[in-house]
């Protein structure tokens, strides 16, 4: 056999081999987002009936995930899916009475949960966005949570989805971060741009007239370009 009759075996080999990796990791991503769909659709379902339907079905959609995780641990969506389920856990669960220690644990779970999501390399401004809520919800205002709010506002600067969640966190976090630099200029630069562009101002001037921290939103925006509905929040003519 000539050397270059050797070689094209060799790299023939290797090709082989790299096929066969890659239709293994195909087979197993679609095994395993095949069970993160059916999580997905009972999910939607809870959000639809605005409750769990029960502890059991939590339970199977739990492990359903750890099935999905044992075939393919690489999907993003398993660690953002078991997040959510979390979250859900510590709300509203049909015939079952949520406790404070019940929400607490949740939370701490769900908080590893989007953790996890964030050391993949296909992160979004909403994984940061949910790190970040939790942390908040939580009351674990740290260093932790600053970074998924800077994350969150740098990969979300025009997502309504994000911006709400942004003054959502704002409404629970504002009065511990309002001082610091530089998060604080940060935020409120991002807010005011909300109100200038965002469809969801309503939204976002609702979380922060509730919380009593609106006004401070309100300071050093141009009233000429704000919409109608932040110009009446902000008692600007």
């Amino acid at each position: 056999m000539g050397k270059v009759t050797a070689l094209r075996f060799f790299i023939g080999g290797i090709l082989f081999v790299f096929l066969l990796t890659g239709s293994y990791f195909a087979v197993t991503w679609m095994r395993s987002d095949l069970v993160v769909r059916e999580v997905r659709a009972e999910l939607d379902a809870w959000q639809a009936a605005g409750e769990v339907s029960s502890l059991d079905e939590w339970q199977r959609q739990l492990d359903a995930l750890g099935n999905a995780e044992a075939i393919h641990s690489e999907n993003p969506l398993i660690h953002q899916y078991r997040g959510l389920l979390h979250e859900w856990r510590g709300f509203s669960v049909a015939g079952h009475d949520i406790s404070a220690s019940d929400i607490l644990i949740a939370r701490r779970q769900a908080t590893a949960a989007y953790r996890e999501v964030v050391q993949h390399k296909a992160v979004q401004a909403s994984d940061w966005a949910s790190l970040a809520r939790m942390k908040a919800l939580s009351g674990e205002v740290d260093a932790e949570f600053t970074h998924a709010l800077e994350r969150a506002m740098a990969l979300g600067l025009n997502i309504p989805a994000v911006q709400r969640s942004v003054a959502f966190m704002l409404s629970l976090t504002w009065t511990r971060i309002r001082d610091d630099d530089p998060i604080g200029v940060q935020v409120k630069e991002y807010v005011q741009h909300a109100f200038l562009h965002s469809t969801a101002v309503r939204e976002i001037v609702d979380y922060l007239g509730n919380a009593g921290i609106l006004e401070e939103f309100c300071e050093g925006v141009d009233s000429d370009e704000l919409r109608s509905v932040v110009r009446n929040a902000c008692g600007v003519g």
